[in-house]
């Protein structure tokens, strides 16, 4: 329905406000229809890509979404926030870990642990087990290290020492057998 002036009533009202000729529209009114007719929507979106790295993490374990013990493998997700559809507003980058069998996304920490057979239990007590004896060696390697520079700087102090000794004697005038 058109007023005499050819507006729409919230058009007309909101004119009349603006001009101070409707004492009657409440001031937080205006305001709304104001911004009504300058902007009347705004719609924002996200979008998300994840694609998979390609000599990535992965890990045998259970997911919670389909609940099957599959392989995770490392992804990056990227998500991008937009407005109106076409503005992209920022972007964002994570790592999460996809699920072989439903390719569900997800951090590992929120999958569990697998259910593994007493072979794959094993294998993987045979792996710990390796690690921690590489582990031993690499620390006894670096004691070693540690103990053999400790003694060599232990030599040159000596040397060092020994030859300012040396030095001033020259000096001096003494001599060993003295």
């Amino acid at each position: 329905m058109r007023s005499q002036t050819g507006l729409s009533p919230l058009a007309a009202m909101a004119a009349f406000a603006a001009d101070g000729l409707a004492p009657y529209v409440p001031s937080w009114a205006t305001g709304c229809v104001l911004l009504c007719l300058a902007m009347p929507f705004l719609l924002f979106g996200q979008k998300g890509k994840a694609r998979r790295v390609p000599d990535g993490q992965f890990e045998k374990r259970r997911c919670p979404e389909c609940g099957k013990t599959t392989v995770f493998r490392e992804c990056v997700v990227e998500k991008t926030y937009t407005a109106y559809r076409v503005i992209n507003l920022w972007k964002s980058e994570s790592t999460q870990f996809s699920c072989d069998a439903c390719g569900a996304l997800m951090d590992l920490d929120d999958t569990e642990p697998a259910e593994l057979s007493a072979r794959e239990q094993a294998q993987q007590q045979a792996i710990e087990a390796k690690r921690a004896a590489v582990e031993a060696k690499r620390t006894k390697v670096e004691a070693k290290r540690e103990q053999a520079r400790s003694l060599k700087e232990a030599a040159e102090r000596e040397q060092s020492i020994d030859d300012e000794l040396a030095e001033m004697r020259s000096r001096l005038g003494l001599t060993k057998d003295k």
